[in-house]
C-alpha cells in the first residue's frame, strides 16, 4: 500500500543541516575552564612531510576527501581555489585522493 506524505504532517521527520555544532568541541590541550595546560604543543612526526608541500602550513586547511572521478569534479575546485588569491592567502588546499 502507497502513502503520499504531500501535504501530511510527519512529527518524525527531521531536517539535520550539514555542518557542526563548534561550540561543543574543546581542543584536547585545553582544559573545560579555558585554560592552557601545554601552550606548544608538539608536532606530530608526519610534520616534516607536509611542510614540504605547503609554503605556510600553519594557515587552515580546505580538506578534499574523493576519488580521482570526473564526477566529483576536482578539477573545478582546484580551478577555483586557484583563480581566488584572497582564499589563497587565507588557507591552504590539501587533495587526498585514492580508491
Amino acid at each position: 500500500r502507497g502513502v503520499s506524505c504531500l501535504g501530511r504532517f510527519m512529527p518524525r521527520t527531521f531536517v539535520i543541516p550539514p555542518g557542526m555544532e563548534l561550540h561543543h568541541i574543546v581542543p584536547h590541550d585545553v582544559d573545560e575552564d579555558g585554560d592552557d595546560e601545554n601552550p606548544q604543543s608538539p608536532d606530530p612526526p608526519i610534520w616534516s612531510e607536509i611542510m614540504r608541500f605547503f609554503s605556510n602550513p600553519r594557515k587552515p586547511m580546505i580538506l578534499a576527501l574523493a576519488r580521482p572521478d570526473p564526477k566529483k569534479n576536482l578539477v573545478a575546485l582546484v580551478k577555483a581555489f586557484g583563480e581566488c588569491r584572497p582564499l589563497r592567502d587565507l588557507a591552504n588546499l590539501t587533495l587526498i585522493m585514492g580508491n
